[in-house]
């Protein structure tokens, strides 16, 4: 019975032996580094992969930096372990010991946005957010990947288009209305303007007795854009009794003298009346 039991004991003790040396597990003296440049981006890029890079190290390793990715609107800042960022990766000292993740930190780019105003203004209700450099010409400082809105100027006699890319107004461009966030240096927008049309309705104004004979009798419409040269139509009394003198917007004579070889500064329909004096 003893030598039973003997042999028994014997046989667990081997039974244990082969279970731990089953469960031992080589460890591997290799590890792995992923580089992400965009996890943490505001939107992916779509021509850039997410992950940059894997490479595979001896541990106890120093690990070779990459090249350093782009992304518009940003500053590389560096390689950190873990998405908060709070740790930075130094290449010239820190050595792998396990299999390691790497996140690409970036920072905010500012940049100047230059507002050509094209002789229009801000006026003091627009709540113009921005700053005037030397030369009085308005500007953003714009922190990429940041939403700011474009301010819209007014200028008299003229309809605002919108702020466009070019400098040159084109029929058909798409007006922008705030900055491009992904910009990626100082860039100018151009305020561009369409001249009102005035139309003029003209009165010979010539009820008198004798009677007299103004030629023409009558003068058709005209329409004109804000600032085109006046060049109104210059009348004539047949009867020889009175002389034209020009064109008022009153009547009595009273309110403004629109002159010919001037700019037309009116911004609404306007009628205008002869005047004239006995010769």
């Amino acid at each position: 019975m003893k030598r039973f039991f003997s042999i028994l004991l014997l046989v667990a003790m081997s039974l244990t032996l082969v279970a731990c040396k089953k469960k031992k597990v080589v460890e591997s003296d290799e590890a792995t580094v992923y580089f992400y440049a965009y996890r943490d981006a505001y939107t992916q890029d779509i021509n850039h992969p997410d992950i940059l890079r894997q490479q595979t190290y001896k541990k106890g390793e120093l690990i070779e930096e990459p090249e350093e990715p782009t992304r518009a609107g940003y500053i590389f800042g560096g390689w950190y372990k873990g998405l908060t960022l709070r740790e930075e990766w130094n290449f010239a000292e820190d050595i792998i010991d396990r299999n390691l993740t790497l996140y690409a930190k970036w920072d905010p780019a500012i940049y100047k946005v230059s507002l050509e105003l094209n002789d229009g203004v801000f006026p003091p209700n627009t709540n113009f957010n921005g700053e005037y450099d030397e030369d009085g010409i308005p500007y953003y400082m714009f922190t990429s990947g940041v939403a700011q809105g474009l301010h819209n100027p007014v200028r008299t006699g003229f309809e605002f288009l919108g702020w466009f890319t070019r400098e040159e107004y084109r029929p058909g461009d798409r007006p922008i209305t705030s900055v491009d966030r992904n910009i990626s240096s100082d860039v100018t927008y151009y305020a561009h303007w369409k001249a009102l049309r005035i139309t003029i309705r003209f009165d010979v104004n010539l009820e008198a007795e004798p009677k007299p004979v103004p030629e023409p009798a009558t003068v058709p419409t005209r329409v004109y854009d804000y600032g085109q040269t006046i060049d109104f139509p210059v009348l004539e009394d047949t009867s020889g009794i009175y002389e034209f003198v020009g064109w008022n917007t009153r009547r009595d004579g009273s309110g403004v003298m629109l002159v010919n070889g001037e700019p037309l500064e009116q911004q609404q329909t306007t009628r205008v009346y002869a005047q004239w004096i006995l010769k």
